[in-house]
């Protein structure tokens, strides 16, 4: 049910003081919370296990560290 309400609301255009679209963004934004709290929880608890640390990581965090870094070994060889 909250999935379809959500649905429906991110399509409505001028939507800014509708209480349907507030509840929409704070929802997102404790999900968000959530979620970056359990990731942290994750890679404490498994600091000693490679694999297992590797699940509570974001892969897009990742791949974005590793091309600044990328960025960043190539412009220093200039």
């Amino acid at each position: 049910m909250l999935f379809n309400l959500l649905n429906k609301i991110d399509g409505v255009k001028n939507s800014k003081n509708r209480p349907e679209k507030l509840m929409r963004d704070r929802a997102c934004t404790y999900l968000k919370q959530l979620v970056d709290e359990i990731r942290a929880y994750g890679k404490y608890a498994f600091w000693n296990d490679e694999e297992k640390q590797k699940r509570y990581s974001s892969e897009y965090q990742r791949r974005k560290f590793a091309r600044n870094t990328k960025e960043k070994t190539s412009d220093n060889s200039l």
